[in-house]
């Protein structure tokens, strides 16, 4: 054992005298160590290399071409300090490795040009602009006599960075409020202003109790059973803000919606209600561009709902023989799309042509119109078929509004007696029904607790103590509680949408004889 300590020193001893020769050798011979450092430097953080490369590599360290006294090609810059960390690569750098340096695109010279500037020192900006420039040139224009590639300037941005610089910037502004506000903007809607059509709703323990649907004004104010408030202050809040009447209570404030505003707007004669309006939107299968025909214009509530489905492509024709609902229907109409200029900015579509005439003697006015959908919304549209049946396409859907069941039969036996070729595909009848789901609440303000079931082991006195103790535990609606702890009551909402409405859909067939 002491043998092999006393051996174990004298090798240490020449070891430390090898590496001490070494770094003498080295010390005299600066030039070539300086290469030798650039060519690290330049391997562990370039990350990208070609086959010049390689080459004067190898002529430098073939001994032949350095007496030869040629000239070696240009070496590639040094973009980073010794010691720093390697850059991982991109997939495009890998992909580009593996191919010809000649076959590489624009953008993979520009991507290489972006990272050299990356990480190139901030003192050598200036002096290793030209070794930059070289590094990104191809190596066909590398040769010619240094000359440089205008397209590739390093202050020219391109086109991409520039429209991904216009993108964040607007991206900013829509999240960005007035005044500095970091909250973001529901798609982009500015605040309420004035002339916007504003919905305040008041809801008491989960129940609706008050909904008014109103223009802001400057002078306006709103009047409720729970208290009012000014116009001045609803303007500059953002929809769906909760603000304070003049008795304490919150008031919601939101921009309505176009099945809310239809439901709340002003009247001539009974509308088409939202939930038969889509149903017959999905039955004729309207889409954008397509030209619709409407019989019985009424307050303009089913105009609404197609204009919005054909779009600025497409057109609808409504076609109403009473003035006053004409008139009415109009209005509510330009409201609209008032109100939806003031609030997204844009236009809402105008596609929409209002005539005054009765439709069984409208063959005029439906002259070399072609329609891909038809509504009748009239008290005998069987009268009026004969008359729009010709300006049908194919295959077209005709759906048919009637209040009463005998109406429905009218038309089916009009249809029969006429020969006309239309098929009765369905008759519907579309009812929504409300549910109220709220936790159960005692007369004394408490909420009812889960009883548990009964054991059956004939011990009483544990039983009583056990639903005293539940009692103790009552606890109130506003505690917060464990989930699953509170009972809920189910039930139908008292209030509730009766009949409506019955929907014929009738299509057009190709007749057997023609």
């Amino acid at each position: 054992m002491w043998t092999g300590l006393y051996m174990y020193k004298p090798s240490r001893m020449l070891v430390r005298i090898c590496v001490t020769l070494s770094r003498q050798q080295w010390c005299r011979e600066p030039p070539r160590s300086g290469r030798l450092c650039q060519q690290m430097c330049f391997a562990r953080n370039s990350g990208t290399g070609d086959k010049e490369h390689n080459e004067n590599e190898g002529d430098r360290d073939n001994p032949e071409s350095q007496l030869s006294g040629e000239k070696p090609s240009p070496q590639r810059p040094v973009f980073g300090q010794l010691g720093s960390r390697r850059r991982h690569l991109s997939p495009l750098e890998r992909i580009s490795q593996l191919l010809p340096q000649e076959s590489l695109s624009q953008e993979v010279w520009e991507l290489r040009r972006g990272r050299a500037e990356d990480q190139r020192p901030l003192g050598s900006m200036e002096s290793s602009q030209e070794m930059t420039d070289t590094a990104v040139m191809g190596p066909e224009d590398s040769h010619e006599n240094g000359r440089q590639r205008p397209d590739l300037q390093p202050c020219q941005e391109s086109a991409e960075e520039a429209n991904f610089c216009d993108r964040e910037k607007k991206m900013e502004e829509w999240q960005v409020g007035d005044g500095g506000d970091s909250s973001p903007a529901i798609c982009g809607e500015p605040p309420l202003g004035l002339g916007e059509l504003v919905l305040a709703e008041y809801r008491s323990k989960g129940c609706l109790e008050f909904r008014k649907m109103f223009q802001l004004q400057e002078k306006g104010h709103l009047q409720s059973a729970w208290g009012s408030i000014a116009h001045r202050a609803i303007l500059g809040s953002r929809s769906g803000s909760l603000l304070q009447l003049s008795s304490g209570s919150l008031i919601l404030v939101r921009r309505p919606s176009l099945e809310e505003y239809v439901l709340l707007m002003k009247r001539a004669p009974a509308i088409a209600y939202p939930k038969d309006s889509t149903a017959m939107v999905m039955m004729m299968d309207v889409s954008e561009g397509d030209s619709v025909l409407e019989s019985g214009s009424g307050s303009g509530a089913m105009t609404l709902f197609l204009s919005r489905a054909v779009g600025s492509r497409g057109c609808v024709t409504s076609v109403e023989r009473r003035e006053d609902h004409h008139q009415r229907a109009l209005r509510n109409y330009h409201r609209w799309r008032k109100a939806w200029k003031l609030r997204r900015g844009e236009e809402w579509p105008d596609n929409v042509r209002f005539h005054v005439a009765e439709l069984q003697g409208a063959s005029t006015l439906l002259s070399g119109l072609r329609f891909n959908s038809a509504v009748l919304d009239m008290l005998s549209p069987q009268v009026a078929l004969p008359t729009v049946f010709p300006y049908l396409n194919d295959g077209a859907v005709c759906a048919v509004y009637l209040v009463n069941l005998t109406q429905v039969i009218d038309l089916l036996e009009g249809v029969r007696v006429s020969g006309l070729p239309l098929q009765c595909e369905r008759i519907i009848e579309v009812q929504h029904r409300d549910w109220l789901v709220a936790p159960a609440v005692m007369k004394d303000g408490t909420a009812a607790t889960r009883v548990a079931p009964f054991s059956g082991t004939g011990d009483e006195e544990e039983e009583q103590s056990h639903a005293e103790g539940k009692e103790e535990e009552d606890f109130s609606c506003d505690d917060d509680v464990p989930f699953g702890t509170v009972t809920y009551m189910v039930r139908p909402h008292h209030q509730q949408i009766a009949h409506t409405a019955f929907l014929v859909k009738l299509r057009k067939i190709k007749d057997k004889k023609s």
